[in-house]
């Protein structure tokens, strides 16, 4: 583990957690503190169990995401790819590789609890319910917004249509995905807060399809590995060394 004040006061923060919860084993020893454990840890083991035991439904539901995030679901849990492995193929880093799993397993949750891709009613009860429907410039519900997004993909064209401030679209759909997420205790809502996170996440601001970030990963990926891996020993003073020997475990 990095020797940084963060991850000091993280490990800090799930020690304390874990004395709090068993006080006697946290004295003898018998506790084991990892930087991957909690939550997320949790639900990543509740999908994989739900895949062993509801592979034909799992797989129904699979269908309604895109193909990157099906590929990735089904190269993690099927396969046994890891995350560093996945995150090399996605041009990524091991943590936002690992955030990203869990959010699309978030929305593969939101298919099983609405029965499919949701209702453009089931939005609006939803959002309503949990007080985010909110009136995007004054002008239009949310709930329209993200439907009429959903179905042509781009914001101008919303925008167009009430006359609304494009900006503020994103903005309102991005604070209600915040808030619903924040819901842990309401499968409903969490869940519904993915599948609208990934709805915009990598979308364009103006115009449809990808992001310019977004844009610029897309295409094949070569890799060559240096001459040094395939040597016995390496000279310190050689260029390579210093940049392959010590990098980011995250970023190999």
């Amino acid at each position: 583990m990095e020797n940084t004040p963060y991850m000091e006061s993280v490990s800090a923060i799930r020690s304390i957690a874990q004395f709090n919860e068993d006080e006697q084993g946290a004295l003898e020893g018998s506790q084991l503190l990892s930087m991957e454990c909690g939550e997320e840890d949790e639900e990543e083991t509740k999908a994989y169990v739900y895949l062993c035991e509801n592979f034909s439904s799992f797989m129904r539901y699979l269908r309604y995401l895109s193909a990157e995030n099906q590929e990735i679901l089904l190269s993690y849990f099927m396969l046994g790819k890891t995350q560093t492995i996945l995150a090399t193929i996605n041009q990524s880093t091991q943590t936002c590789t690992s955030s990203r799993i869990r959010m699309v397993t978030r929305e593969l949750c939101c298919y099983m609890q609405f029965g499919g891709i949701p209702s453009p009613k089931q939005i609006k009860d939803e959002l309503t319910a949990h007080k985010l429907n909110v009136l995007v410039d004054k002008k239009a519900r949310l709930d329209e917004c993200i439907v009429e997004y959903r179905r042509v993909r781009d914001f101008a064209v919303v925008a167009r249509k009430w006359d609304l401030h494009r900006p503020a679209i994103r903005r309102s759909t991005r604070a209600a995905c915040a808030s619903l997420l924040e819901m842990k205790d309401d499968p409903r809502a969490s869940s519904l807060g993915a599948y609208l996170h990934n709805m915009i996440d990598k979308a364009a601001p103006s115009g449809g399809g990808l992001s310019k970030r977004q844009r610029c990963k897309l295409g094949d990926v070569y890799r060559r590995d240096p001459q040094m891996l395939g040597d016995f020993r390496w000279r310190i003073d050689s260029g390579d060394f210093k940049q392959h020997a010590f990098v980011s475990r995250a970023n190999r």
